[in-house]
């Protein structure tokens, strides 16, 4: 192994260690009451895009507010669209309150 080769891997696990901890930053920061990830949705039902749950839902927005609540079925789709924005390098805030 060269030096360029032995230097590029060190800085490809460098870069690969600080995305991973800069996502679990975020994901701890958002609050999110339980684990939901996009793969987690059931596309079974028609009129559902895969590619647009994978992108964060609303390409191009900046703030998206989903009706919440502990018995809103918002709510999961509230989690998975904020694992695909903390994805995508936003940050997510989750206000979740058990009324």
């Amino acid at each position: 192994m060269t030096f360029e080769d032995g230097l590029a891997l060190l800085v490809d696990q460098e870069y690969t260690r600080r995305m991973i901890t800069i996502f679990a930053i975020r994901f701890v920061a958002a609050a999110f009451p339980m684990q939901a990830a996009p793969e987690d949705l059931d596309l079974s039902p028609p009129g559902i895009n895969r590619r647009q749950v994978s992108n964060g839902a609303v390409p191009g927005c900046s703030h998206l507010n989903i009706g919440t609540g502990p018995t809103d079925r918002g709510t999961f789709v509230a989690w998975l669209t904020g694992t695909a924005a903390i994805r995508l390098g936003y940050s997510v805030l989750f206000p979740y309150s058990r009324c």
